[in-house]
């Protein structure tokens, strides 16, 4: 998307519910952080009882691609979407991102 759609788009939003233009800007990027931590604090609480490391690939694949499927469908409500030939690569470059990131979080032993 380019700039000027999502400065519109805040814009449009913020004269909706009565924020002034100055404060629009940082309050979507605030909404934006607090959204992040709340999804990355649901895939953490999650991600820290896998043991083994065949789960955590299946975690990490179906977490990231249900995310991905989840930003391509408000994507192509909200504005104008990526569209159905990008779609199949950008779920596959997520799942690739998510084998990729289940390497790097950490195993945990099993207590006896």
């Amino acid at each position: 998307m380019h700039a000027d759609r999502i400065g519109a788009g805040i814009l449009q939003v913020a004269a909706q519910v009565g924020v002034p233009a100055d404060a629009a800007v940082p309050l979507a990027y605030l909404a934006a952080a607090a959204a992040g931590a709340i999804i990355g604090a649901g895939f953490a609480s999650v991600t820290q009882h896998l043991l083994r490391f065949v789960p955590l690939l299946i975690w990490a694949v179906v977490f990231f691609v249900s995310l991905t499927m989840l930003a391509l469908a408000l994507s192509s409500t909200y504005g104008h979407g990526f569209g159905v030939a990008l779609a199949p690569a950008i779920l596959a470059a997520s799942g690739v991102f998510a084998c990729v990131a289940s390497f790097q979080l950490p195993l945990r032993l099993r207590r006896r």
